[in-house]
């Protein structure tokens, strides 16, 4: 059996996803599964640090890291809507794209674990549309929202509407999906949509 552990965030050696993935990588082993961690290609691409090679078994190839918000950083908030409905397509696409390339599905086996500790929106819909598929084997996803969906963006009426639409996408994925969360407003938010 394998643990694939997904996660945008592993964009560099520092910070709390590399000892994160570390400790999931080998506690996964000891448990008798195969692990592999997907990170995004800026992991390997930077050209300002070369980053330490991890001793766990990794795959490069998401296209965005998750902390990439370039719409953060307007005072325009036409242009931010702009390049907040562009990057969510054109990261989720990618994303879609890159796992069904290196990881398809008929790779995934009965038993498989997915886990997303880190979710950003800007890809979590892409995996959605990964796993959408009608010969899906019996898996379990596990998904931790950490950052509210519109902590980056300067409309949150639209960042909400992106997160209802992915939520809409994990909905028609046949396996077993559960969500948690360590953040107050989402435990608000899911509590309201499932009551």
């Amino acid at each position: 059996m394998k643990l694939i552990v997904i996660d945008p965030g592993f964009a560099s050696d520092e910070g709390h996803h590399y000892p994160m993935n570390a400790f999931i990588s080998h506690q996964a082993r000891a448990l008798g599964y195969r692990s592999l961690i997907v990170g995004p290609v800026h992991y390997e691409n930077n050209k300002i640090k070369k980053f330490r090679r991890p001793n766990f078994p990794c795959r490069f190839v998401l296209p965005n890291h998750g902390y990439e918000f370039p719409f953060s950083h307007t005072n325009s908030e036409l242009y931010s809507i702009a390049l907040n409905m562009f990057s969510f397509g054109r990261s989720n696409v990618g994303t879609e794209e890159a796992l069904n390339k290196y990881i398809p599905i008929n790779r995934l086996q009965d038993g498989d674990i997915i886990l997303v500790h880190t979710a950003f929106l800007s890809s979590l819909h892409g995996i959605a549309s990964w796993l959408t598929k009608a010969d899906l084997p019996n898996i379990k996803i596990r998904i931790i929202l950490r950052f509210p969906p519109w902590i980056y963006q300067k409309r949150k009426d639209i960042s909400t509407r992106l997160f209802e639409e992915t939520l809409a996408a994990w909905e028609r994925i046949p396996a077993e999906v559960i969500f948690f969360t360590d953040v107050q407003v989402y435990t608000e938010y899911i509590e309201q949509r499932t009551s």
